[in-house]
């Protein structure tokens, strides 16, 4: 679910999601999510992908609400 962009930055969301299974956890509703390998602590702190190290377990954000950065 992560695109290795040059600077390391949150990515992968998957959005307009009703339902979501992880594990014993079941979450319903609208709203977005990602899956990833590393903590946001550690996606502000590197500047470069190669490093990036993996962490236990995996960071699992839930976005109620979601504006891209991108132009208009």
């Amino acid at each position: 679910m992560t695109t290795p962009y040059i600077f390391p930055t949150e990515n992968g969301l998957r959005c307009d999601t009703q339902a979501l299974d992880w594990g014993r956890w079941h979450i319903s509703g609208h709203f977005h999510f990602s899956v990833q390998p590393w903590s946001t602590r550690q996606l502000m702190e590197t500047d470069h992908w190669h490093k990036m190290q993996a962490e236990d377990g995996v960071w699992i954000t839930l976005d109620g609400l979601h504006m891209g950065g991108g132009r208009r």
